[in-house]
């Protein structure tokens, strides 16, 4: 087996320049991260509106009887709840 050499000592304001380079280099992939979280949040609430607009058109429902519906609907869960 071949010897690998020393490693460098590194004196401090070394090793602080080392830990800082590395803490920019990830707090600017985490921001990339997140943006990249936030766009498929938005591709996916679109992908989500374009569903219910077609539930919506197939059943010919307009924004009120959406309402309508799901306040009935919370209405009658609320009283189930009660009962039991």
């Amino acid at each position: 087996m071949m010897p690998r050499g020393k490693k460098k000592v590194l004196n401090y304001d070394e090793q602080l320049e080392l830990i800082d380079g590395k803490i920019k280099k990830y707090t600017q992939r985490i921001a990339d991260l997140k943006q990249q979280r936030q766009e498929c949040v938005l591709q996916k609430q679109q992908q989500t509106m374009r569903e219910l607009q077609s539930y919506m058109q197939q059943h010919n429902m307009d924004p009120a009887s959406v309402l309508s519906a799901l306040e009935r609907a919370a209405a009658s869960s609320s009283v189930k709840s009660v009962q039991v």
